[in-house]
């Protein structure tokens, strides 16, 4: 049994997400927030559509409008970064728009004759979230001055991940000594990392 809206529906209920079923148009829209990225309202969070494609053969998540590039003059830069994201996440396409610069999401997901998991969905809901976040800086420095900082900011991610890994490997008892010892030989940017990431 292939998946339609009201499958999809059932799960983001589930999930307490709130949505709106626009089943003329073939489509839902939900809200998900985010932790560093904010939109043209100031807002931290993003829109998410999700629609059932060829019967329910593919599911496709779209984060449309993330950015706007009008600049030609830093279309490259836009256009090395989105390479590079699509080349280190897999599941994310990104979609940049020559009309009027916007730039979006997208993540296609193949079902054919299989409903799609409550997993899929949300692994794709979050792939899209966590992806904006982390690349947001890098996108923003390409739009605005035609800067390819992406992998700066991927060394960064996985300095944190690596120090994420190593409070939580460490004995609740020894996690003071830990914090005393990164700020010996660390700066204080990286002793608030680790305070941060312990509450």
């Amino acid at each position: 049994m292939s998946t339609n809206l009201q499958a999809i529906h059932e799960i983001l209920e589930k999930q307490d997400l709130d949505h709106k079923v626009l089943a003329d148009k073939g489509y839902i829209i939900l809200g998900m927030a985010t932790k560093v990225y904010t939109n043209i309202d100031n807002d931290q969070g993003i829109s998410i559509i999700i629609a059932v494609e060829e019967g329910g053969d593919f599911i496709k998540f779209i984060a449309p409008n993330l950015y706007t590039s009008k600049n030609k003059a830093y279309k490259l830069a836009v256009l090395e970064t989105c390479m590079y994201v699509m080349q280190h996440v897999k599941m994310i396409q990104c979609l940049l728009d020559d009309s009027d610069g916007d730039l979006s999401f997208q993540i296609h997901i193949p079902v054919e004759d299989n409903q799609l998991s409550e997993k899929q969905l949300m692994r794709a809901l979050f792939c899209i979230t966590e992806t904006v976040d982390t690349f947001d800086s890098a996108f923003r420095s390409a739009i605005k001055a035609g800067e390819v900082t992406v992998s700066k900011v991927m060394d960064e991610h996985k300095k944190k991940a690596r120090l994420a890994q190593l409070i939580k490997d460490t004995p609740v008892d020894l996690l003071d000594q830990l914090i005393h010892h990164l700020e010996f030989i660390n700066s204080n940017s990286l002793s608030t990392d680790v305070q941060t990431a312990t509450h």
